[in-house]
């Protein structure tokens, strides 16, 4: 197992001081704060030894024994002293030691949730809030950690609801429609069968239709391009409420239009006559049969 220098160095600090505590006969309040520090030091060999991050507990630590020392100096030159400091920052540490363990204990537990869910669902709606729990824990914000936690567990249920719910309803869903095609095949395929034939039969009456709507359209478009145009140079001509530049600019794109609707004009008319003229050897190959 591998342990920082660093706390190796302030054992042994702590040590000296305790020593020289003992021997110079200090007050129990300095005692107390030396037990506390040693106490400090134990959990963050633990933390260390779990594999936990020390940075927040260290800080501490030197924290409490930089006040330790200067505490110690005044009592022994028999001036005023306060370890209360010197003693809230060592507990500290040991009760960081405390909520970093059992959030690494209910981190562990959460992560074997998930990756099993993981397996099974698609939890990428979850993936921020995952890395942002692991986060937590790396940067030592430990209460935060077991927070976020207790939130994943909700949102990793409410992921596996919906999603189970969703498999059920598209499993039953598949399996109602596979029920249904084995149940009714045959009336499928007399149906299929029966819109190929109708639609063979009416194909050039659908695309006839088709083109004289579009005729239609283009001679409504052109009548209402023209009404528009009787209009401009009514007000053009007749009230003045028209600039010149602007009534020759829109005279020019309104004919333009006109132009357009003339030239797909004739091609729909040529193909709708070219249909006409292939149904009549339809009808006389039929009536040539016939006879």
């Amino acid at each position: 197992m591998r342990i920082n220098k660093s706390i190796f160095l302030l054992v042994l600090v702590s040590t000296l001081i305790i020593g020289v505590s003992q021997v110079s006969g200090l007050s129990n309040e300095s005692i107390t704060a030396e037990n506390n520090i040693k106490n400090a030091e134990i959990c963050i060999l633990t933390m260390s030894s779990l594999e936990i991050p020390t940075i927040r507990a260290n800080e501490s630590l030197q924290e409490s024994l930089k006040l330790y020392d200067a505490q110690l100096l005044a009592e022994k030159q028999r001036k005023n002293y306060d370890y209360k400091l010197v003693n809230q920052y060592a507990l500290e540490v040991c009760n960081l030691k405390e909520i970093s363990i059992k959030a690494k204990d209910e981190l562990n537990l959460f992560k074997e949730s998930y990756e099993s869910s993981a397996n099974e669902l698609d939890l990428s709606s979850l993936n921020v809030d995952y890395d942002k729990i692991i986060k937590s824990f790396e940067e030592e914000r430990f209460e935060e950690t077991l927070s976020l936690i207790d939130q994943g567990y909700i949102s990793l249920s409410e992921a596996e609801s919906s999603q189970t719910t969703l498999k059920l309803f598209y499993k039953t869903s598949t399996e109602n429609i596979k029920y249904f095609f084995i149940e009714n095949w045959r009336k499928i395929i007399i149906v299929l069968l029966a819109a190929i034939i109708v639609l063979t039969i009416f194909w050039r009456t659908l695309i006839r239709f088709r083109i004289r709507m579009k005729l239609y359209n283009l001679s409504l478009r052109e009548k209402s391009i023209n009404n528009l145009i009787k209009k401009m140079q009514f007000d053009y001509f007749r009230k003045k409420t028209l600039s010149e530049t602007e009534y020759r600019v829109k005279l020019e794109k309104f004919k333009e239009m006109i132009r357009d609707i003339k030239r797909q004009i004739p091609a729909l008319k040529e193909e709708l006559i070219k249909i006409k003229k292939e149904e009549p050897k339809f009808k006389k190959s039929k009536i040539y049969k016939r006879k």
